[in-house]
């Protein structure tokens, strides 16, 4: 069975229709690709907002960390 779906799909494939046919179904995916960009889920914009609940001290917290590790980091280099 598989093998007689390959053998037809390899004939149809063939040639300039095959090429059309491949580069059709390539503009359509990019076109849904884009599509998909413009259209918005709600489950999409509720983990957005549940995603950005950092606050302004959370972020100065975590920045504050960073620059701690890498000062140290630096000190052990340099000694």
């Amino acid at each position: 069975m598989w093998k007689t779906l390959r053998d037809r799909l390899s004939h149809q494939l063939k040639g300039e229709r095959g090429v059309r046919l491949v580069v059709m179904i390539g503009v359509i995916g990019l076109a849904l690709i884009l599509l998909s960009r413009f259209v918005s889920f709600e489950d999409d914009e509720t983990q957005v907002q549940e995603e950005s609940t950092w606050t302004q001290n959370d972020i100065s917290v975590e920045l504050e960390a960073y620059c701690s590790a890498m000062e140290k980091e630096l000190a052990e280099i340099l000694v």
